[in-house]
């Protein structure tokens, strides 16, 4: 049985900040520009001409309005060392990338271009040439190998290697064409390699707590592993490969610039070799630096945010809380959105069907009872008196809008 109710994303916006959603287009020939902040340093000497830091066919992002203008700070909350997505939230930059509409195929992004083999057994990713780490050293598909050969297959670091790297059990294998190509072998046909290990999972390894990836700074990590350097350690491979490092090598908007342990600030700063540009050829992103203040807990957000002192945030953000954030929007100067989300919903009820009493596992695995409870639970009451009557009642499903969604009217009034 699933009990399940529509979870919708709560934003809060100030209006100091542009913050545009975008979508991928095909770069054209451009003349590139750059925030001022990095036009000084490279006048100063201290950074080579943005034409150099950007690889060849950087990605171009269309804005939903309009192009940004360069500048200002970001403010969020941030819960301590363990909310780590309220940076890894606003930093999504795998291989591949979803789209705003889930309806759309998955677009590129590291990776300029893909192609499966014809029984779907062989990946082949081009990725855009001349990316480069935040540090100026150049990204290659050795960073590809470097996290699959030191990280995902060396126990000491990975128990086991991720569902969508291997099928049946036999882990995929690895082969570097050049400097930018590299195939990807299986099995058998994975098509959760593109959709999950790629689009969701293909980010710079660990991601935080997630321990999740597709490729880490070889140049700069395997001074720490113990099996490339005689003075590493696991112990040290791990604080050193950790989000928080502030020397780590990334490839994101931003990085973690400023950061130790007992902080009240945590600061991101622009990635001058960011590898994005807009529609008119500036460098992404526009804002200058994203502040983390610390605060105690998802009140200590909120109250943030009730006092109009975040600039930009979905996360933490109380939805029980959504009429007085109304009552205050005019004074603080704040307003909310609210959107679908693309999950089912938050709270569920999964019944143990491995239950080890016979009775019990006998009546959890029936689906005749299961599909009862779902019946009898109110979701338009929870929904009113819980949420606001913000959600949509519905089970544990795909979404409506998703091109997955099939619905089978005669089933669901059996």
């Amino acid at each position: 049985m699933h009990f399940k109710r529509v979870t919708r994303n709560l934003a809060l916006m100030v209006p100091v900040l542009l913050l545009i959603a975008m979508t991928p287009a095909i770069a054209q020939d451009m003349m590139y520009s750059e925030a001022p902040a990095l036009a000084a340093m490279v006048e100063a000497g201290e950074l080579p001409p943005v034409e150099e830091r950007l690889p060849a066919n950087p990605l171009v992002v269309e804005p939903i309005d309009s192009v940004g203008v360069y500048g200002g700070i970001w403010n969020r909350a941030w819960r301590g060392i363990n909310d780590f997505h309220v940076f890894g939230r606003v930093t999504y930059d795998p291989v591949l990338r979803w789209p705003r509409n889930p309806s759309d195929p998955v677009q590129p992004g590291l990776a300029e271009s893909w192609e499966w083999n014809e029984d779907g057994t062989e990946l082949t990713l081009n990725f855009r040439e001349g990316l480069r780490w935040s540090d100026g050293e150049p990204w290659t598909v050795d960073d590809v190998i470097f996290w699959w050969e030191a990280i995902e297959t060396d126990t000491n670091i990975t128990a086991a290697i991720h569902g969508e790297w291997q099928v049946g059990g036999e882990p995929m294998t690895l082969e570097k064409i050049d400097d930018s190509t590299i195939k990807l072998s299986f099995a058998a046909p994975n098509g959760l390699a593109e959709t999950v290990g790629l689009a969701f999972h293909g980010h710079q390894w660990p991601l935080g707590f997630e321990r999740f990836g597709f490729y880490a700074p070889e140049h700069y990590l395997s001074q720490y592993h113990p099996a490339y350097s005689d003075t590493g350690s696991y112990e040290l491979f791990e604080e050193k490969s950790f989000d928080y490092n502030v020397d780590r090598p990334v490839m994101t908007s931003w990085k973690i610039s400023e950061y130790e342990p007992g902080t009240t600030l945590m600061i991101a700063h622009r990635n001058p070799y960011y590898w994005k540009v807009d529609i008119e050829g500036q460098q992404l992103p526009y804002i200058d630096s994203v502040y983390f203040h610390l605060v105690e807990g998802t009140p200590g957000v909120n109250i943030m945010g009730l006092a109009g002192d975040l600039d930009m945030q979905a996360r933490a953000i109380d939805l029980s809380q959504f009429p007085v954030y109304q009552e205050n929007a005019e004074a603080n100067d704040f307003h909310m959105l609210l959107w679908p989300s693309a999950s089912a919903s938050s709270p569920t009820f999964f019944f143990n069907q491995s239950y080890p009493e016979d009775n019990y596992r006998e009546l959890f695995q029936d689906l005749r009872f299961r599909r009862a409870m779902s019946v009898a639970i109110d979701r338009e009451t929870i929904n009113q008196v819980a949420f606001l009557g913000q959600g949509v009642p519905r089970t544990e499903t795909v979404v409506r809008d998703s091109p997955y969604f099939q619905a089978d009217i005669e089933t669901a009034n059996a």
